[in-house]
């Protein structure tokens, strides 16, 4: 499948982004633990802003919501196995020579959407974040048919799981600790 370079700019910098705070906490993180982090963290950014954290596609598959551009880039990874790169693409700090991060001040909502995610659902364990995609009711349980494959979850089933209140009730709290 082709991307759009744009696309996987914003993508992969909100990945990176992810991995870096993870990494911070010194969270392990496999595929599947971040396929569920940039979902809840997706969600989040589109409830508190109402607008995309990035513009690549969410789908439903088997075990929860999957950002197909992202799987193609890990899949190689076995398992539960922790991810330890970042993913380069041509738009990168040519200083640093290291992986593209946006840090610009257009990018702080991006980043407070990760932060939060991270730090509200990065402890838990994967299984725990499949299971909590998984419940009734959810973007995911909506739109998942095991009969069929690429289906999009739409932005107003994802916003609809994070309930705005709440997630100002989780940052203060998050802020106390």
């Amino acid at each position: 499948m082709q991307y759009d370079e744009d696309e996987l700019i914003e993508t992969f910098g909100v990945v990176n982004f992810m991995l870096s705070e993870l990494d911070r906490f010194e969270i392990a993180v496999d595929h599947l633990k971040l396929q569920k982090l940039l979902f809840f963290a997706y969600g989040i950014h589109l409830s508190m802003f109402n607008e995309k954290l990035f513009p690549s596609q969410i789908q439903a598959w088997k075990l929860g919501p999957v950002v197909p551009v992202v799987y193609q880039e890990f899949k190689h990874k076995n398992g539960n196995e922790p991810i330890t790169e970042r993913l380069f693409i041509s738009h990168f700090d040519d200083k640093k020579n290291e992986p593209y991060i946006p840090d610009d001040e257009n990018h702080n909502r991006h980043q407070n959407s990760v932060r939060i995610a991270a730090g509200a659902y990065g402890y838990k364990e994967s299984s725990h974040l499949v299971d909590i995609a998984h419940k009734e009711g959810r973007a995911w349980r909506k739109v998942y048919d095991p009969k069929r494959k690429n289906i999009a979850i739409k932005d107003a089933d994802i916003i609809s799981d994070f309930d705005k209140e709440d997630l100002i009730n989780k940052m203060e709290r998050l802020l106390k600790d």
